[in-house]
């Protein structure tokens, strides 16, 4: 059995690992016209921008068929990354890329924090992302470096940057407020009903989109669009919240952080796909069969990687179009590198090592091919500290990932390829025909692990999270609540009832869907990898929330 537990950067630092319902309301059929979206069984109604009803979206993802075939990616050896090797920690503020297409960018300039800003949405919008970045030397008169981490109730936690009380102007509808407690259902959060979630440790840089949950995805479905007209918010991170809650304890200047702020804002209607560009950087030894880009660019398992990486995204209807592969300079995979001989430690760079200082944050910097895409490192193997005998696969930087804007310390996802990439189990298995088998053929593992870290850029969170006490925001992905789906013997352990023990935690055996309420295991966006059920599927509102992400076009 392999099973790889998924990180990336959300409530949990989101890795994939590996160890030795639609809910919509009662109504009308999928087909007939709807004036709301709570007459479709499926949860979801298409309407166009203006008028009064269209006929209920079918619950079903889009087919993968509609998708170029796998094999049809251009895969080419882009130019090189020349930067010398820097002698000091790097937070820099990036600028859009250059050829962002037809995503239309709002630079609000720098701000402090509790400073509110304001933005208009014109009609037709269907998206939109707030990117912000710390600024090391503010301009805005009175504004300070953002401390790096805050302490609560004796825990350190990365000062997370995501903007509150981000409001409609003309309704007053707010969206979210990071300052308001979740609804819950029993002893579980729920954060499909709300409008926006953010979930994230994403110091120094973070990105928030809408729509991300299943109640925003009804209204801009409902609609056609976003409500247009003028947002507000207020610019905001962990360490300000920090000065009025009790036991949480900030560093001075923490009310007057300053961050440079822009919003990115999509017009590209509702469609059941959507194409999507991968630049791939190699942190990779010279030992690897991923020494150069070039090398990569022809070797038949990097090609096989790509088509089966791009047909467990066509189950979402996100067409992987160009698969760019970019050297990076010889120093990283030095002596003194990020990613020394191959190895990349993904654990944070241990005690002493402020947020965004650590390799797997400074080698996403380098992450600067200016395109709007998802930009994937590989490196020969992630080292980290264990995680209940779970091994890392592989990482992201930030939920999601700040499209539009490369080269950030969250701007990037990482996988590790030794023992995966051309790995067989059966002579033959990773040949060149065939479709994706992770049972026999490492590389489509590791396409798998690809594709779960890609959803992370593209919004998603983890159906359920390692100890099964957390859940996405989507009503139509199974969860696997422990108390309810672990073995009898092991549910005394659920953090449900024993919050600071060791708990159990979910194996995919547990979340295979044979019992009511116990599903998820084969889902692309569950935590743990095991390859006796992953087979990437993906649901309808998971297509949805990828395919709005500013990196899909």
């Amino acid at each position: 059995m392999r099973a790889l537990p998924v990180l990336s950067t959300a409530s949990l630092a989101v890795v994939l690992a590996c160890n030795p319902s639609g809910s919509g309301s009662p109504g009308k059929a999928d087909g007939e016209a709807c004036s709301t979206a709570a007459e479709c069984r499926s949860g979801l109604c298409f309407r166009a921008p203006g008028a009064a009803a269209a006929a209920c979206a079918s619950s079903e993802p889009a087919a993968a068929g509609e998708c170029p075939p796998p094999g049809a990616q251009i895969i080419t050896a882009g130019p090189a990354i020349d930067a010398p090797q820097p002698t000091s920690c790097q937070t820099p503020v990036r600028a859009p890329a250059t050829n962002a297409g037809d995503i239309a960018f709002i630079d609000l300039g720098e701000a402090k924090v509790g400073d509110t800003l304001r933005f208009t949405l014109p009609s037709g919008t269907t998206s939109f992302s707030i990117v912000s970045q710390a600024v090391a030397t503010p301009t805005v008169p009175g504004g300070t470096r953002p401390p790096s981490t805050i302490a609560f109730q004796s825990f350190s936690i990365p000062n997370s940057v995501v903007p509150t009380s981000v409001v409609h102007v003309p309704t007053g509808t707010q969206y979210y407020s990071d300052t308001e407690a979740l609804p819950r259902i029993g002893p579980y959060l729920d954060a499909t009903s709300v409008l926006a979630y953010y979930g994230g440790l994403s110091p120094i840089s973070g990105a928030f989109t809408v729509p991300n949950t299943s109640k925003a995805l009804d209204v801009a479905l409902t609609a056609g669009e976003l409500p247009s007209g003028e947002w507000s918010f207020v610019v905001n991170d962990f360490a300000f919240e920090c000065l009025s809650v009790q036991g949480c304890f900030a560093p001075a200047g923490s009310n007057t952080s300053a961050y440079h702020v822009q919003v990115l804002v999509e017009q590209r209607p509702f469609t059941s796909t959507g194409a999507l560009d991968v630049e791939v950087y190699l942190a990779t030894s010279p030992a690897s069969e991923l020494r150069t880009a070039s090398a990569a660019a022809s070797d038949p398992q990097f090609q096989r990687w790509a088509r089966s990486y791009a047909s467990y995204l066509a189950k979402a209807g996100i067409c992987v179009r160009n698969v760019t592969v970019h050297d990076l300079p010889s120093w990283v995979v030095g002596g003194t590198g990020y990613a020394p001989n191959g190895l990349l430690d993904v654990s944070g760079g241990g005690q002493g090592t402020p947020p965004g200082c650590d390799d797997l944050s400074q080698l996403f910097t380098l992450g600067l091919a200016q395109n709007r895409a998802v930009h994937l490192f590989m490196a020969d193997a992630l080292v980290a500290q264990t995680l209940g005998g779970f091994t890392v696969l592989g990482v992201d930087g930030s939920i999601p990932g700040p499209s539009g804007v490369p080269g950030t310390i969250n701007g990037g996802a990482v996988v590790g390829v030794t023992g995966f990439l051309g790995g067989e189990r059966t002579a033959g298995a990773c040949s060149a025909g065939g479709a994706p088998n992770v049972v026999v053929c490492g590389t489509d593992a590791l396409a798998l692990v690809s594709a779960h870290e890609t959803g992370h850029w593209l919004g998603l969170y983890h159906t359920t999270e390692f100890d099964g006490t957390l859940f996405d925001p989507l009503t139509d992905t199974a969860s696997c609540p422990c108390l309810q789906c672990a073995p009898f013997a092991l549910r005394s352990r659920c953090a449900e009832r024993n919050p600071t023990g060791q708990p159990t935690f979910m194996l995919g055996s547990y979340c295979t869907g044979q019992r009511p309420r116990c599903g998820g295991a084969r889902n692309l966006m569950f935590w743990l990898f095991d390859d006796r059920f992953a087979i990437g599927d993906t649901s309808r509102q998971q297509g949805d929330v990828m395919r709005r992400n500013p990196a899909v076009r």
